[in-house]
């Protein structure tokens, strides 16, 4: 670990963040000088039966078929969602789509102004949704129910046997979204680690 933190030191970087980890990397971690920068909740979703949402056809989120003609709008916005410390960027986003066997972005509009995004991915019979987005200027106005209802949708045609979310501990407005679509939170939680450099 040393020899590592040693590099990213010499290649300039002056602080390190892991990714969501579980808790007993997270106290590894602990031990080489991390703290923890986010405590997440894991939320699970079962797919029993087909999730039946009633989404009016003129709210319902369109698929993004080519993302590069939509990548500035989602970037924008999740700058706009998250703050500088954790929007993403390009690289980012491009992590995120890879990071599930397949994945989809769907997006909502009004009159050509992006009011939300959400990532969703699969892998076997587990789906994600890893980032949900949404404009200040709309929250709790419907458009992440429908755009996480329209990835529970999606996940579950694919075979998906259930699906995992992560939030802040302290976000209530998302853990009360999730917990009105179905979710679940688990007894155990993610971390995002930090450690200066």
């Amino acid at each position: 670990m040393g020899e590592w933190l040693s590099t990213l030191t010499e290649w300039g970087y002056r602080r390190v963040r892991t990714n969501a980890v579980a808790d007993d990397l997270a106290t590894a971690l602990h031990g080489h000088g991390f703290t923890v920068a986010q405590d997440l909740a894991l939320l699970r979703r079962a797919h029993r039966d087909a999730p039946r949402y009633d989404i009016p056809r003129d709210a319902r989120p369109h698929p993004v078929r080519r993302l590069s003609v939509h990548s500035a709008d989602i970037l924008d916005l999740d700058d706009v969602a998250f703050g500088n410390e954790w929007r993403l960027d390009a690289d980012s986003l491009a992590d995120a789509l890879a990071a599930t066997s397949s994945a989809r972005v769907w997006v909502s509009r009004r009159d050509d102004t992006l009011e939300g995004f959400v990532v969703a991915g699969l892998t076997g019979r587990t789906g994600y949704v890893q980032r949900l987005a949404v404009h200040p200027s709309v929250r709790r106005s419907g458009v992440a129910s429908r755009l996480v209802a329209r990835a529970l949708q999606w996940t579950h045609k694919r075979g998906a046997k259930e699906t995992l979310v992560n939030t802040e501990v302290t976000n209530l407005a998302a853990l009360g979204l999730y917990e009105r679509l179905g979710f679940d939170i688990l007894d155990h939680r993610l971390k995002v680690m930090e450690r200066p450099l």
